[in-house]
């Protein structure tokens, strides 16, 4: 995808991270944004960005883990914002 951000490509004139958004809030409890790249266009929509917590690209159980450290509640609910249907 030429190194493109996933969470910011356009779908039906919105970000898919912000599909993602919507999809969560109609379920209540916090948002967190787990992101490497682009964290200032991400902390533009309203919710804590967090990042991986090792350099270079770790994968996505890097940011299960940061999201883990980072959350407040009991439960954590991660979903792919590249994946909104």
């Amino acid at each position: 995808m030429d190194d493109e951000d996933k969470g910011l490509l356009s779908l039906q004139g919105r970000p898919l991270v912000q599909h993602s958004i919507e999809r969560l809030q109609a379920q209540g409890g916090a948002i967190i944004i787990s992101a490497n790249r682009n964290r200032e266009s991400y902390a533009g929509l309203g919710f804590p960005v967090i990042a991986d917590g090792k350099a270079g690209f770790c994968g996505p159980l890097a940011g299960i883990l940061a999201g883990l450290k980072a959350m407040r509640s009991e439960w954590l609910q991660c979903i792919p914002c590249d994946k909104p249907c």
